[in-house]
């Protein structure tokens, strides 16, 4: 059974053990602590097991909320496990929002959460390029709320 919940800072290396294994390299470590510390990292487990997790940080995109990672271990993804985990995840950060527009800014080439975020009734608002590196941020967004 699937459950979110708010990742508590002893809890921390839930979901940095799954961004090392994604990503190969733990440089973020620190902002996901500060966002943790702040109640922005919520996991996603599947019965015990951490299966993904997600950020929310109302500073860092015009003080807008804004989803900076969203990670699903491979095993857990919709095409191996079922629909349901990236998907739940969005809908709990929607949910923690009290109205508005919540934005996400995947890379143009991750066309699989591109296709999650058009199926879960986001729009894409634009790019920017360079913003990471020299890949194209794309730009997605969602009214939320009342």
């Amino acid at each position: 059974m699937l459950k979110i919940a708010q990742l508590e800072i002893d809890r921390v290396d839930d979901a940095l053990r799954i961004d090392s294994a994604i990503r190969y390299g733990g440089h973020r470590d620190d902002y996901i602590r500060h966002l943790t510390r702040h109640g922005g990292v919520f996991v996603a487990y599947q019965d015990t097991e951490p299966a993904g997790f997600a950020c929310l940080d109302n500073e860092i995109f015009l003080q807008n909320p804004y989803v900076p990672i969203l990670r699903v271990l491979p095993q857990y993804r919709r095409e191996s496990f079922g629909p349901g985990v990236g998907a739940a995840l969005l809908a709990h950060l929607e949910a923690h929002v009290a109205s508005g527009r919540i934005f996400v800014g995947p890379r143009v080439n991750n066309t699989r959460y591109v296709a999650l975020l058009v199926r879960s009734g986001y729009e894409f608002s634009g790019s920017i390029e360079g913003l990471r590196g020299d890949q194209t941020v794309l730009i997605f967004s969602k009214k939320v709320g009342g």
